[in-house]
């Protein structure tokens, strides 16, 4: 009898997927880029994040299956997903069903896969705050073996707080006379995840 390959599970930023072990060509999909924002609200975190997949171009079209991890830190409370929606190309945006995992993980999600294309993905989800500090996870990243192409992240404050601390340099940016940091990388492979600490004056 044959021994089956071994699986290893890849976690991607905020992504993850299943492939033969050590074999990161076997992915059907390369991470490119993303565009996160995360709005701090009263009690909770709203993360709204876009990423973009290449399709290799010899892909199958079996659909792929990718784990969006949620933080597990003691000073944030649990976490679920919103909303789930992707397209191929120029196609239409379409609804996707989320699969939440055991213990509250992270999504599983199933996303469609056609070869040489490009697979737009956006998803939004929200995680309890018990303290004024806020985390999405970037350091998985590292799996991949190679850095996205571009990463930026925004990170919207509430009226009458001030950010004290930030894991990457942010910068205020202007976004409607809000109370908005930003920081956008090349390259980006990160050592650490984005946080945020902030408090009241």
């Amino acid at each position: 009898m044959t021994k089956a390959a071994p699986i290893v599970l890849v976690t991607l930023l905020g992504l993850a997927t299943v492939a033969a072990a050590g074999d990161r060509s076997a992915l059907p999909v390369v991470f490119d880029s993303e565009l996160v924002v995360l709005e701090i609200e009263s009690d909770s975190l709203r993360v709204d994040g876009t990423y973009v997949l290449l399709c290799r171009p010899d892909a199958a079209g079996t659909p792929v299956s990718l784990v969006y991890p949620y933080p597990q830190d003691p000073e944030l409370g649990g976490a679920r997903t919103v909303s789930l929606a992707c397209r191929l190309g120029a196609g239409s945006w379409r609804q996707l069903a989320v699969h939440e995992l055991p213990g509250g993980r992270g999504a599983l999600w199933s996303l469609p896969v056609a070869a040489g294309d490009t697979l737009e993905v956006r998803t939004t989800y929200r995680q309890a705050l018990r303290t004024a500090y806020a985390r999405y996870i970037v350091t998985t990243t590292a799996a991949w073996g190679r850095p996205l192409r571009s990463a930026r992240f925004e990170i919207h404050l509430p009226p009458g707080v001030v950010a004290e601390e930030f894991s990457f340099p942010f910068e205020p940016c202007d976004r409607g006379g809000r109370d908005c940091w930003c920081y956008e990388a090349t390259d980006f492979l990160p050592d650490r995840d984005v946080t945020v600490r902030w408090r009241r004056p």
